[in-house]
C-alpha cells in the first residue's frame, strides 16, 4: 500500500511510470497530473526505500518532443523528435514510441489519398539522446485499424481484416495470432527482465 501522494486527486489526467534505480537496488514510481494548460503540469516520484513521495520539477512547452526521466538524478530531459518527420507525401494517422530491439522508436503511420494502402516510417534512435542518430525506413503496409505496439524482436503489433498480427517490416511478412479478444493488448507495456530482489542483494546468473 502506497502512501498518499503529495499532489492529491487533481482534476486532469494522470500518467504512471515504474522504474528500478540499477544503482541503488530501489524502485521508483514517477506520477505526472495533466492539467487543462501545460504550464500547470506537475510531477511527484515515489521511492520505495524511504516509502514517500517528493515532488519534482517538470517543464511542458507548446512544442513536439520526447520528454525522458533520469531515475538517478531525478529530472526530465527533452529529446528532440526527428527534423521534418512529417514531411511525406500523406496524412498522418497517428505516431506513438516504442522499444525496437533496444532502441527508442518513433512510429508514424499515415494514409495514401485512396485509403487502401498505409504507409509506416519507423525512426530508430541508434545512440540513445543524440538527435542526429535518428534513422528511418519508410515502408507501405496494408490499411488497418490499430496499432498495438511492437515484439522484443521488432516486429510490430497491428489490428487489421486478420484481427491481431505481427508486421516484420524487414521482411514484410504478416502473421496472424489468432487472438480474438484483444482488450488485454491495450494494457501491455514495453519491459526489461531483471534479478534485482526488493529486500537483497542483486542475483548474477
Amino acid at each position: 500500500m502506497l502512501p498518499p501522494n503529495l499532489l492529491g486527486h487533481l482534476l486532469g489526467s494522470v500518467a504512471h511510470g515504474l522504474a528500478y534505480h540499477s544503482q541503488k537496488n530501489d524502485f521508483k514510481i514517477l506520477r505526472i497530473v495533466f492539467q487543462r494548460s501545460l504550464a500547470d503540469t506537475s510531477a511527484e516520484v515515489y521511492t520505495l526505500s524511504t516509502d514517500s513521495w517528493r515532488r519534482v520539477v517538470i517543464s511542458m512547452e507548446e512544442q513536439s518532443f520526447i520528454l525522458s526521466f533520469d531515475v538517478n538524478d531525478e529530472r526530465f530531459r527533452k529529446i528532440m523528435l526527428p527534423q521534418n518527420y512529417l514531411d511525406e507525401p500523406s496524412y498522418s494517422d497517428f505516431e506513438h514510441l516504442a522499444m525496437i530491439k533496444g532502441s527508442l522508436a518513433l512510429i508514424v503511420f499515415g494514409t495514401v489519398i485512396d485509403k487502401i494502402l498505409g504507409i509506416c516510417q519507423i525512426w530508430v534512435m541508434r545512440e540513445y539522446g543524440v538527435v542526429e542518430s535518428w534513422t528511418k525506413k519508410w515502408i507501405l503496409i496494408n490499411w488497418f485499424h490499430r496499432s498495438w505496439g511492437c515484439t522484443d524482436n521488432g516486429e510490430l503489433l497491428i489490428e487489421n481484416a486478420n484481427g491481431l498480427v505481427s508486421f516484420d517490416p524487414e521482411s514484410l511478412n504478416e502473421n496472424i495470432l489468432a487472438i480474438e479478444d484483444l482488450k488485454w493488448v491495450g494494457y501491455t507495456a514495453n519491459s526489461m527482465e531483471s534479478l534485482a530482489l526488493l529486500d537483497g542483494v542483486n542475483v548474477n546468473v
